[in-house]
């Protein structure tokens, strides 16, 4: 009786190491594809930056805090961005209205529907991926990575998106997500 317990104990050591190193090996292949991913998009779409469209002026030097300026120079530019124009001293000599801020935010809205597109596309291209696979380590790492890219890829446009498009994309998330595990226990089962 003593060795049963024994041989028993032992292989519940060993499926508890095994369960360990798999749930490491999920959470890697997880990360690493996502990673992978995310890398891959921005070798395709160079984020946009501020600094492109908007360049304000730098001062050689560090410019003293002067008690001399005035502030009265303040010019209501209503959508554009007001830039300030400075003397020698530091001192706000008057703004110029710039549409630097919205060729940015068009920029920007430009690059996160494509990030959003491709984020789909890619996270879609892995859930069949991994549906495919029938090892369950490795499938299950894809899947995440794959959950990972449309969250990725969602977050980045989900303001843009409107309550609609969000509540629709979330049922099909959600709707998918259920069907994957339900067929993936009933495997199991």
């Amino acid at each position: 009786m003593v060795t049963k317990t024994k041989k028993t104990s032992k292989i519940k050591k060993e499926v508890k190491k095994s369960s360990l190193i798999s749930g490491i090996l999920i959470v890697s292949i997880a990360i690493i594809t996502f990673l992978f991913t995310l890398s891959g998009t921005n070798l395709f779409f160079d984020r946009p930056q501020y600094d492109d469209y908007c360049q304000y002026k730098y001062f050689d030097k560090p410019m003293p805090i002067s008690n001399n300026c005035s502030n009265d120079k303040y010019r209501d530019c209503g959508n554009l961005m007001a830039m300030p124009n400075y003397d020698e001293n530091g001192c706000i000599e008057s703004y110029t209205c710039s549409d630097c801020n919205l060729k940015y935010n068009d920029a920007q809205e430009s690059f996160s529907k494509k990030l959003f597109a491709l984020s789909i596309i890619i996270g879609i291209i892995l859930i069949l991926v991994s549906a495919k696979i029938t090892i369950p380590t490795i499938q299950n790492g894809i899947f995440i990575s794959s959950i990972l890219t449309i969250i990725r890829g969602c977050m980045e446009y989900w303001s843009e998106l409107g309550k609609i498009f969000q509540f629709l994309l979330l049922g099909v998330a959600l709707t998918s997500i259920i069907i994957i595990a339900y067929k993936t226990y009933l495997k199991k089962a």
